[in-house]
């Protein structure tokens, strides 16, 4: 307590003793591996794709077919690739595959639409509300993405690869012609 009573100082916000990683102070023989038993691993059986739940793949107001559904399956799989899957929460996943198709079809309306939109009152030249809602979707889908990778990363062994959907299923998704009927009269 400082002389004038108010409640200053104490210690800094990162001060102290750094924490060491894991694989270190396993190497030293001061912690125990995350996995007890060996014999779990070689009895884990493969599951198939579960079905994604009906809102990823419901009608949209705008003839943009949302692509969560086709998200959600490569995602599933790239997890059953690394053996990841049972360590991700599939709400997870359609959480990632919501916010990127939703991300995806942002992008098609501002290719079909222009990145400037009418002002409803003076009738001016404004920004797209489309580029603000493609840039809220896509920090959404960038984070949910950090905690799958995280959690993939610290769970999964073997060789880690980055989920990336192909960049040729995407040309073909963005080429398909957009639906000039944007508010859906």
């Amino acid at each position: 307590m400082a002389k004038d009573g108010t409640l200053r100082g104490g210690a800094r916000v990162g001060s102290g003793k750094k924490k060491r990683p894991i694989e270190e102070m396993i190497l030293e023989g001061r912690a125990e591996p995350r996995i007890e038993d060996s014999t779990e691993i070689a009895n884990i059986e493969g599951i198939d794709v579960p079905d994604p739940r009906e809102y990823l793949s419901d009608a949209q107001r705008v003839n943009i077919p949302l692509i969560a559904k086709d998200v959600f399956k490569k995602m599933y799989e790239w997890l059953i690739s690394l053996g990841c899957e049972k360590y991700i929460f599939t709400d997870l996943i359609e959480m990632y595959s919501q916010s990127y198709a939703r991300y995806m079809q942002m992008e098609r309306m501002i290719s079909g639409t222009g990145f400037l939109a009418k002002h409803p009152t003076t009738g001016g030249a404004i920004n797209s509300p489309y580029v603000t809602m493609s840039d809220l979707y896509s920090k959404q889908a960038i984070r949910v993405y950090a905690m799958i990778e995280q959690r993939v990363k610290e769970r999964c062994e073997g060789d880690f690869t980055p989920f990336n959907i192909e960049e040729q299923e995407l040309e073909d998704l963005l080429a398909k012609p957009i639906n000039k009927n944007v508010g859906g009269k």
